[in-house]
């Protein structure tokens, strides 16, 4: 995955995004450490002095029970005295110790709120990932988090150019089933939509400037032809479209899970932030 180490993060201000600072770690095994930014909390690294060290991330939803995990594993793997590192978003190694600071209640608008099971870095942030919706963000939107997105949840699209005022540069919209349809419905005021499993089959409005991502899955609601022939309709008058409909993965909740991350959030986090989007994942 992209990672923290990603050249699109805005900057690296944040201890927690930095993989060389971790006492102990090899070069070779700070690779590890990205991997655990990109995990959900609660989540916990542990560390020891030979070296060897683990993570660990929702253990029974539990942070006490995902720090101790962290240090089992640790254990296990042969280190002597191992410590955590890093707990959640918050560095806790004696002698540098560093806690995230916590995001406003809300930003530009009351109805769009800063989810606080990610860093805050504030505009002006690279840009911002709003997740539409009641569902938890996609594990997608971690490394938007780590590459210097801010991530606020909104349940509409009525006040998404508040997020412009408030100082945030790029915007990337996301959305899943209604959402993702209600997201495809507002593409002029984003930079980029992304929209897993859309079920109602909608014109998409011009949005010359906008890239538009359109993921179908196996078992996704409503009708995938039509969806796809919607989504090919409007590819003229978009900036970009990216649609695909990935093997391998059934269920229309798919594009929600670590595994579908793990094969295409890198290239997701691409086609919305960088200068130079993907045209396939």
């Amino acid at each position: 995955m992209l990672g923290a180490a990603s050249a699109l993060a805005a900057d690296e201000k944040d201890p927690i995004l930095d993989p060389s600072v971790v006492p102990y770690l090899s070069a070779g095994d700070r690779h590890d450490y990205l991997r655990f930014l990109d995990v959900d909390l609660p989540c916990a690294f542990a560390v020891s002095s030979d070296g060897h060290h683990a993570f660990a991330a929702r253990v029974r939803g539990s942070e006490r029970a995902t720090r101790q995990r962290a240090l089992f594993y640790c254990r296990a793997a042969g280190g002597r005295d191992c410590k955590l590192y890093a707990v959640g978003l918050d560095v806790v190694w004696p002698g540098l110790a560093w806690t995230a600071k916590l995001p406003p209640d809300t930003v530009g608008d009351p109805t769009l709120r800063p989810d606080s099971d990610y860093l805050w870095h504030a505009p002006p942030a690279s840009g911002v990932f709003i997740w539409l919706g009641n569902l938890p963000p996609p594990p997608f939107a971690r490394l938007y988090n780590n590459a210097g997105f801010d991530v606020v949840l909104a349940t509409s699209t009525d006040r998404l150019a508040a997020l412009r005022d408030a100082g945030f540069t790029r915007v990337v919209l996301g959305g899943y089933a209604d959402s993702a349809t209600a997201a495809l419905a507002a593409s002029p005021a984003a930079d980029a939509v992304i929209a897993l499993s859309p079920g109602v089959v909608r014109p998409i409005p011009a949005a010359p400037r906008t890239r538009v991502a359109v993921i179908l899955f196996d078992g996704s609601p409503g009708d995938s032809d039509a969806v796809r022939r919607a989504a090919l309709d409007a590819k003229p008058t978009l900036g970009d479209l990216l649609l695909m409909q990935p093997d391998g993965f059934p269920g229309a909740d798919s594009g929600l899970a670590v595994s579908f991350t793990g094969y295409f959030g890198e290239c997701l986090l691409r086609f919305g932030a960088s200068d130079r989007p993907p045209s396939a994942c």
